[in-house]
């Protein structure tokens, strides 16, 4: 994938933003499939950094800032949460498969730990361990496993997204 021209980058990025916010602020909207929709808001931003990483910094910063003045809560989710995996996959996209999978990983892993202790917003909700120790060994796995997943969507994401502008 390519832009060819800075109109082409602003009208994408654009584009992408507001699916973000849509996907990200439907938990607000659409109680029971928001939930259900609120993690796809991952791929637009991977698919911004995979473009081009000042692209995706752009497009998360200016996500945030719009959940920021809609719903302050799912702000937080995106800055650390869902908007950070999506730029740190991004990011990685053409790096091996094993670093494509680990540094971003370890940002969700961070990110949850700092949903969860700083900005005291429980990740599984009413699951969320009590205990640092417990957090810290559910955190991880899940972690991998739903970083695992997201590398193999956006596997198949990229050439459609490649065949869907030709």
């Amino acid at each position: 994938m390519k832009i060819d021209t800075p109109v082409r980058a602003i009208t994408i990025g654009g584009i992408l933003t507001v699916l973000i916010l849509l996907l990200q602020s439907a938990p607000a909207w659409l109680h029971g499939v928001g939930l259900l929709l609120s993690p796809l808001a991952t791929l637009p931003i991977a698919l911004a950094a995979i473009l081009s990483i000042p692209l995706g910094a752009v497009v998360y910063i200016a996500a945030a800032f719009l959940l920021m003045i809609i719903i302050p809560q799912e702000a937080a989710i995106f800055l650390l949460g869902t908007g950070l995996l999506g730029l740190s996959l991004g990011v990685c996209h053409k790096k091996e498969t094993l670093q494509r999978i680990l540094i971003p990983a370890t940002a969700l892993f961070i990110g949850m730990v700092f949903l969860t202790k700083l900005a005291l917003i429980p990740v599984f909700g009413a699951f969320t361990p009590q205990s640092l120790g417990i957090e810290l060994l559910v955190f991880l796995p899940f972690s991998l496993v739903y970083t695992g997943v997201w590398v193999v969507i956006i596997r198949y994401a990229v050439p459609l997204m490649d065949r869907i502008r030709r």
